[in-house]
């Protein structure tokens, strides 16, 4: 992303790059970008007014997620409407996630990567992370670094209610015309949603202690009609 600041051009670097500056780099760029940094308090503060700006940024905002669908459409395709926490990441019951980009753990990623490659699926976030844009952000990278092409998300769910997750899912099918879809689709997710009449068919249930496994996926390329 660039913007002119008499007469030169600010280039706002990568995520990774972006979190090794210090807090007067960080100032320095939001002034040259034009941003009111009057108020500003913490370093969290700058950081977050330039993430926006951040070329990563372009890979996880809703009209690049639409355009993925748009290109999807050249080659059949399934849908995996993907949960995070506790798919992704792994917790003891009853205690609090952390949403730090270290809590997701290399071998879900990698059944994860295993259920698309396998499937020639595409991903639509059903996971309260769609809702953070450096959460997205931390996830794309991490699919990408680990085997997923840089499209694999097609869409993000409608937020309505937190516990209205299948509701969710309906909302986005009902919304988007997907073009080569083959119609099988799978929601992963460690929020018991069996019962969910929506879902019937369409569910496979993640023990958030363990996270994505090899059984998981075994049921899902059941549901999703993969003949292995």
């Amino acid at each position: 992303m660039l913007s002119h600041q008499n007469g030169c051009m600010t280039v706002v670097p990568c995520l990774s790059q972006l979190r090794q500056l210090g807090v007067s780099q960080l100032r320095q760029l939001c002034v040259d970008k034009g941003v009111d940094c009057t108020t500003f308090a913490d370093k969290q503060d700058f950081f977050d007014a330039l993430l926006p700006s951040c070329p990563d940024s372009l890979a996880v905002l809703p009209d690049t997620f639409s355009a993925n669908l748009a290109r999807a459409a050249s080659k059949p395709f399934k849908l995996i409407f993907l949960d995070v926490d506790g798919v992704l990441n792994t917790t003891s019951r009853g205690s609090a996630y952390s949403s730090a980009e270290e809590t997701l753990k290399f071998d879900c990623v990698q059944q994860l990567v295993t259920l698309v490659g396998n499937s020639s699926a595409r991903l639509v976030l059903s996971s309260s992370w769609r809702s953070c844009l450096l959460l997205k952000m931390q996830l794309w990278s991490k699919l990408v670094a680990q085997g997923l092409r840089e499209d694999c998300i097609v869409g993000q769910t409608p937020p309505i209610t937190f516990t209205q997750r299948a509701a969710e899912i309906s909302a986005w099918l009902s919304q988007n015309q997907c073009e080569g879809w083959t119609g099988d689709w799978v929601a992963l997710d460690d929020m018991d949603l069996s019962d969910e009449q929506d879902l019937h068919d369409h569910f496979v249930w993640v023990d958030p202690e363990f996270g994505l496994s090899e059984d998981n996926v075994t049921l899902a390329l059941k549901l999703l009609n993969v003949k292995m």
